[in-house]
């Protein structure tokens, strides 16, 4: 029990939080030093967008070049299992070719990813005004979060927030409110 605590205090020093109580010295101490970070157990924390923003944020922030190049490569991995082709033409330029031409800007995929973009917009403008039209308030509600989830994975989080916002009205029990909170909460952060 007393080498849990010996351990724990270790930690405590070497991970020390921004604003905690303590010494001067434990302020000024870096969270991350010049040693390596496991960027991929550190990106394995995390899923979708944001796994994406956590990696972007070591290799901009990063002072090692092998940490950087490894954020951006499994960064660029995981924006092609995704829809958001706008981050991924910033990350192809962060990568500047550095990684290789298996990591360069892949145009097909992109164009591929837009038309069913449009596709599925088209079809979810269609599903929403027949809901509209037949004043069915649930269909409503879930087409006004299909366009949220919609514009979310491609990476316009304004016009995610706009359609999650929109479901507000529609809203028939606390269940519904508790996840169109929760929704709003991620197009913010």
């Amino acid at each position: 029990m007393e080498n849990d605590e010996e351990t724990s205090g270790q930690m405590i020093d070497e991970i020390y939080a921004n604003g905690g109580s303590g010494e001067d010295e434990k302020r000024q101490r870096p969270i991350i030093n010049g040693e390596q970070l496991d960027v991929e157990a550190y990106a394995a924390l995390y899923s979708g967008r944001a796994k994406i923003i956590r990696l972007l944020f070591i290799a901009e922030n990063c002072g090692n070049l092998t940490m950087q190049l490894e954020a951006l490569r499994m960064a660029y991995d995981e924006i092609k299992k995704g829809e958001d082709t706008q981050l991924f033409r910033e990350v192809v330029q962060k990568i500047d070719g550095r990684l290789g031409p298996t990591y360069g800007m892949d145009s097909a995929w992109v164009d591929s990813v837009e038309r069913r973009a449009e596709q599925r917009k088209e079809k979810l403008e269609s599903e929403l005004n027949a809901y509209r039209t037949n004043l069915i308030k649930e269909s409503i509600r879930m087409g006004y979060n299909d366009f949220g989830d919609f514009y979310y994975a491609h990476g316009a989080l304004g016009d995610a927030f706009k359609n999650y916002s929109r479901t507000r009205d529609y809203l028939h029990h606390s269940k519904a409110y508790n996840q169109h909170v929760l929704e709003c909460h991620s197009c913010q952060h």
